[in-house]
């Protein structure tokens, strides 16, 4: 009867570990994903922005151009 019981209390500590692991994976999967999605929101905040650089620049040189064409005709 007492091997019974260790052998029954054996059973249920590996149970219990083995959903201890499986929550761990779970929550592995779950963190996995949130940073998998806030590394795609980034990108793209990133390209945003590069978009809004270039455009800035973009503006600011046709800026300088035309006040220098002013200066030269002048």
């Amino acid at each position: 009867e007492a091997i019974v019981e260790l052998l029954e209390l054996g059973l249920a500590f590996a149970l219990s570990q083995q959903s201890t692991l499986t929550e761990v994976t779970v929550q592995d999967i779950v963190r996995q994903q949130r940073e998998s999605e806030t590394v795609t929101a980034l990108e793209n905040e990133v390209s945003q922005l590069t978009a809004l650089v270039q455009d800035t620049v973009l503006q600011r040189l046709t800026q300088v151009e035309t006040e220098l064409m002013g200066e030269s005709s002048a």
